[in-house]
Parts: structure tokens; C-alpha cells; sequence
């Protein structure tokens, strides 16, 4: 078996695999080698999965382990497994641990698929498809990922064959396949958004008239923080705060769970993630019209620090003959309040939102939180009258074209 960098793997006997996961739900162990069905299964492969203890248990039953194969292998030898975490309490540096396993484990499982095929010469096509299948993870995040590529593609039809140049990358990402994974509850709502921040960004930007490479670079980044927005929702959930505890971190909860997922401890990005794509995940409930933050104190029920966050394009110069000249003058005012609230000592920092791809995201998640039509209607309307504060006009207006042509608000 090939080596897998960064990681130890070992030899663990079934039957004390089965009482470990069983035991310590803290226990995460991925195969380091594939087990594979050879019925009808729903699932193809355990190769590289995480590891459940009813995985192991239909291994040593005798009445399912005539169901696998193991290559080279009896069906109940020793398990090559890595483990992760099994006494860490710290989900942040368990989630970056498990993406760089993902990592490591998409080379792993690519080189068996070869492998696999190559013997396979002569063996059934139902088998050889069985193999291919290697990670269960990937190949839903894949499908769901195309059949929004369908979709996107309807809605920008002059875009067709540039979607997919922008969606692929995700389908081979282990930090997407990672968060799939421990949040698949959250996979429809994320390809939603995903689906509908990635056509206002290229509509506005069609309308604003950005160079073409511009976009491509954007939508880069657009498209992986549209997945993974919801990441701080998604593992509040998961932990163990308490009411005031979530009453305190709720307001910045946004800006500081991605960033602690995201980074490591050495101040360096994890996997595919960017700087712009972890600034619009952060920022996408900031309005274009800015927002005061206050992050928790130390000591419970205290406030701690005070910090505005303003638009970089709040700054943007309109003469006054202009379109949105009123707009821009007012976002002038707000930023020239928040100026003056820290000369007074009401704020202790100001802090710039560089780029715009947190509005697509803004408005795509309020349109698909509308979970009825009058709802999408009364959202429509809000972004409409707030159009310029909430968000870039261009984009408000990409959204009102979508929901026009491809919904029925009747």
C-alpha cells in the first residue's frame, strides 16, 4: 500500500475497531484501504470512508461478510486505519485534520480506481462500475453540483459553456466534500445559494461591464464561499454553548468560527480556501451600507470590542448627473457617521469589506430562505427599496431578472 503523507496509518483487529466506535463517539477512523461490496448495495465502497461501527459489524457477521471483498486480504484481517482526534475536543483543528486526510485519501482512492480498472479486464461492466465508485461522498457532492450546473445554465443561458469550468473545481475539493460530510443537511440549502449568488455575480457584472478575466478570478472565489457560507450556523449546532453563550457569540459568530476553520494556527489558509472567499463568508449578512459588530467580552454578559465594517465601493465617486448619485451620497454619510461614532469613542475600529462578493451571497440567501411566494414577493420588494444599500444595484437588479424569468410569483 502506498503511504499517505502527514498521516499514520495502522493495523487495528475488527472486532476492537467495532468496540472503539461503539464506545467513543469522539473516535473518527477512515479506512486506509478499500473494502468493497459485492451486491446490490446502496454504497460501494468502504475505502476511505469514515469509518461507522455498523460498517465493521456487517464485516465480522457472518451472515453479511460474504457481501464484501478485500483485495489480497481475508475479509476479517486486521484494518488498515487512520484515526483522527479520538480524544480532541477542538472540532476547528478536527475538521482541518480531516480535509488534509481527504486530501491525501482523493490522491489514495484515484490511484486504486486505476489500479482496480486495470485488473479488471474481462470482469462485468456491472463490476467495473462498482469499483469506480470509490467515495460515496464525492460522487453526491458531485451529482448535486451538476445538477445545479443544469440549472445555472438555464438561468444564464449566454453563460452555458463557462459554468462548468466554475463548478468542477469543486466536485475534486476536500475541504467541499469535508463540509458535505459533517453538515448534509445543509447540502440542498448551500447549492441553493450557490446556484443563484453565482448568477446575480455574473449578471451584475455583465451589466457593470467587469473584464472578463475579472469575473473568472471572482467567480473563483464566489463559487466556494457560496458552498461553504452557512459554516458557522452549520457547527453552532453542533457545540456544546450554552443560551447566554449563544445570545454573546451570535452577533460575530460569522466572523470568527470560519476564521478559526478556515486558518490554520500558523495564520495559513486551509486547502482551496482564499482570502476573498473566507471575506465574503464572513460578510455575507453585511449590508453594502456597512454594520457595527460586537464581538463577545471575556467575561460573560460583558461587551467586547465594538467594530464597524464598511464597503470598500461605499467609497465609489458618482457625479452628481449620475444614476445612483442619491445612493452614493447617503452610503457617503453613513460611512462619515461611522467616522464620527469612533472620534466619540462609540467604536473602537473601522475596518474595510474589500471586495463585493458577499452581496451575491446576501441576496441569494434571502431569496432562497422565502419559503412561500408571497414571501419571495415581500423579498423582492425589501431588496428593491433597499436597492444600493443592501447591495449593489446592478446585483439587485440580476435578482429581480432571475425571479422574473425562471419563478412564478402569481
Amino acid at each position: 500500500m502506498n503511504s499517505i503523507p502527514e498521516f499514520d496509518v495502522t493495523e487495528i483487529e475488527l472486532g476492537s475497531l467495532a468496540e472503539i466506535l461503539e464506545s467513543n463517539p469522539k473516535a473518527v477512523y477512515y479506512s486506509a484501504e478499500p473494502v468493497h461490496y459485492v451486491s446490490g448495495v446502496k454504497n460501494d465502497a468502504i475505502g476511505s470512508m469514515r469509518l461507522k461501527a455498523s460498517d465493521i459489524r456487517r464485516l465480522i457477521n457472518e451472515g453479511t461478510r460474504d457481501k464484501f471483498w478485500r483485495d489480497g486480504k481475508k475479509i476479517d484481517a486486521p484494518l488498515e486505519v487512520i484515526c483522527l482526534s479520538q480524544n480532541s475536543t477542538n472540532m476547528f483543528e478536527t475538521f482541518q485534520r480531516e480535509v488534509r486526510v481527504k486530501e491525501s485519501l482523493a490522491r489514495q482512492a484515484k490511484r486504486t480506481r486505476q489500479q482496480a480498472i486495470a485488473e479488471l479486464r474481462g470482469v462485468d461492466n456491472d463490476m467495473r462500475a462498482l469499483l469506480q465508485k470509490f467515495n460515496v461522498t464525492e460522487d453526491t457532492v458531485s451529482r448535486d453540483l451538476e445538477d445545479n450546473q443544469r440549472k445555472l445554465s438555464k438561468i444564464l443561458k449566454e453563460y452555458n459553456g463557462k459554468i462548468g469550468r466554475y463548478m468542477d473545481p469543486l466536485k475534486r475539493d476536500p475541504l467541499v466534500h469535508a463540509f458535505a460530510e459533517h453538515s448534509p443537511e445543509d447540502l440542498k440549502h448551500s447549492l441553493d445559494v450557490l446556484n443563484i449568488a453565482a448568477a446575480i455575480y455574473l449578471l451584475g457584472n455583465h451589466t457593470i461591464g467587469t473584464p472578463p478575466e475579472e469575473v473568472d478570478e471572482g467567480m473563483k472565489h464566489l463559487t466556494l464561499a457560496s458552498f461553504l457560507h452557512d459554516t458557522a450556523d452549520s457547527y453552532i449546532r453542533r457545540s456544546r454553548l450554552n443560551q447566554s453563550q449563544l445570545k454573546a457569540i451570535s452577533p460575530a459568530k460569522d466572523l470568527i468560527i470560519p476564521r478559526r476553520m478556515f486558518l490554520s494556527k500558523e495564520g495559513n489558509y486551509i486547502n482551496e480556501m482564499t482570502p476573498e472567499a473566507l471575506e465574503a463568508i464572513e460578510h455575507h449578512h453585511t449590508p453594502r451600507s456597512g454594520r457595527v459588530v460586537i464581538y463577545p467580552g471575556k467575561e460573560s454578559g460583558v461587551d467586547g470590542e465594538r467594530v464597524a465594517f464598511i464597503t470598500n465601493d461605499s467609497f465609489r465617486v458618482v457625479g452628481e448627473r449620475g444614476k445612483y448619485s442619491a445612493v452614493q451620497q447617503k452610503l457617503m454619510e453613513g460611512v462619515s457617521r461611522f467616522y464620527g461614532q469612533l472620534n466619540g469613542g462609540e467604536l473602537d475600529r473601522i475596518c474595510a469589506v474589500e471586495n463585493d462578493l458577499h452581496q451575491p451571497i446576501l441576496l441569494a440567501e434571502l431569496w432562497v430562505s422565502s419559503v412561500s411566494s408571497l414571501q419571495a414577493v415581500s423579498v423582492l420588494d425589501k431588496v428593491t427599496k433597499r436597492s444600493g444599500f443592501l447591495a449593489r444595484p446592478e446585483y439587485v437588479e440580476a435578482l429581480k431578472e432571475i425571479a422574473d424569468k425562471n419563478y412564478s410569483l402569481g
